[in-house]
């Protein structure tokens, strides 16, 4: 978590990798430009609102860090004079790194592995 708040690139990086492994490239960029100016609002979704079920919070809060991410980083390439779909994107490497883990398992060790690792991350990304 504290690694995603660096201001160097290689800390925030290691975070991202980490975060993979829990099925969860994309929090930094949702949780530091979302959450933290957000913070316990309506517009948070990193907040679990009074009495939610665990799954729908889950869902809620995983749909919201990829929709800020996507906006943000869309934000940021026009910004900079690029278009939304350049390949400078990082919601393209997040879902690369999303992929990787489960692609290598069954690469390396089948499709049994494939399905392991995917069940991992899920319970991983429940448990966060």
């Amino acid at each position: 978590h504290e690694l995603r708040h660096r201001r160097h690139w290689f800390p925030r990086y290691v975070g991202q990798v980490f975060a993979t492994f829990a099925g969860d490239p994309n929090r930094g960029i949702a949780h530091v430009k979302g959450h933290h100016l957000d913070l316990d609002t309506p517009a948070d979704t990193d907040t679990a609102y009074r009495g939610e079920l665990l799954h729908t919070f889950i869902f809620r809060c995983s749909y919201g860090a990829y929709a800020e991410a996507v906006s943000s980083e869309a934000r940021r390439l026009r910004q900079l004079g690029f278009s939304p779909w350049n390949w400078r994107n990082v919601t393209y490497q997040e879902v690369v790194l999303l992929a990787l883990p489960p692609a290598l398992c069954g690469y390396f060790a089948g499709g049994v592995a494939a399905g392991v690792a995917v069940a991992s991350m899920v319970v991983a990304k429940a448990l966060m």
